[in-house]
């Protein structure tokens, strides 16, 4: 059996169904912030001088914050286009082509479920512009390119970029989504992130209450622990699209695999063999030596 053949859903992915509608189109955001809220919960915990899981990335975090709205806004505007095709909204001018750049999509998407009367207030398109370019500038050219943001609190240079940044990200996300997460009658689009609890265990909350309730208050009393200010807040609401999609939706998620692997007939050790591989390795530091990348060219 080839593991290729085995491609399909997985448990705990999302997608949205929509009424009348064939088939379910992924909500590929959910995923996004779930990557997002780990950088920013263990870059909270560095900042603290505390245990985290693993290796922390605050310029990725803010990366996977952008891809979080991103690719909401892409869903919707997929969605309008369904609408469009059915011939569902009265309006002679149809949404944005689907392979538009996404500040298209971000204002056909305002326009399209308001039936024209409403646009995303210039702050709020400001700060997304703001996001998206920090992401360009880290992905797509140098990540020393300084670029002055107009809107948002963002880093001009994203290799210089801290905590400060990615929780700057988390307010953004928050005011965007905050903008669209109505337009579905029968669902709450404001992303869920988890948090850990006491007991080792997780539970799942809106973005904007986490982040109100949590993030942002133990990131002000760490600053103050450190005798340190931040001018990183969240932003006030900028309120939300007046309209909503004309079909009900209902956002799904896999309870079992689409294609369940077979069980495991043998042991494969796979965690031991890993660790042995690096134990082979020349110069094996000791537990306590810190330990860094090395690029250097070993010519023969």
């Amino acid at each position: 059996m080839r593991l290729e053949d085995f491609r399909g859903g997985r448990v705990a992915d999302l997608a949205l169904q929509v009424d009348g509608s064939a088939g379910m189109m992924p909500c590929a955001f959910h995923h996004h912030a779930q990557q997002a809220a780990w950088h920013t919960v263990n870059g909270i915990l560095r900042f603290a001088d505390e245990a985290q899981d693993g290796r922390v990335d605050e310029q990725i975090g803010v990366v996977e914050w952008w891809r979080t709205v991103e690719s909401q806004i892409s869903l919707l505007h997929l969605l309008s286009q369904d609408e469009h095709q059915a011939e569902l909204r009265s309006s002679d001018r149809g949404p944005a082509k689907l392979d538009a750049r996404i500040a298209t999509k971000w204002a056909s998407v305002s326009s399209w479920y308001s039936d024209g009367r409403q646009s995303a207030p210039a702050k709020l398109t400001g700060l997304l512009t703001d996001l998206r370019d920090f992401r360009n500038s880290f992905e797509h050219s140098s990540r020393t390119d300084e670029r002055q943001r107009s809107h948002s609190r963002l880093a001009a240079k994203p290799a210089e970029a801290n905590l400060a940044d990615l929780m700057e990200s988390v307010a953004i996300c928050v005011a965007v989504c905050q903008w669209t997460r109505y337009l579905l009658p029968t669902a709450d689009l404001m992303p869920q992130v988890w948090s850990p609890t006491a007991d080792g265990g997780v539970v799942f909350a809106p973005l904007d209450k986490v982040a109100a309730e949590c993030w942002f208050p133990v990131y002000s009393s760490t600053l103050q622990a450190r005798g340190m200010t931040s001018d990183v807040e969240m932003y006030p609401e900028f309120g939300h699209i007046a309209g909503s999609a004309v079909r009900a939706a209902r956002v799904l998620i896999r309870h079992e695999d689409e294609r369940p692997l077979p069980p495991m007939t043998n042991t494969s050790a796979a965690s031991q063999q890993v660790v042995d591989w690096g134990a082979k390795q020349p110069g094996q530091p000791s537990p306590t030596t810190f330990v860094l990348p090395d690029y250097r060219r070993m010519r023969e």
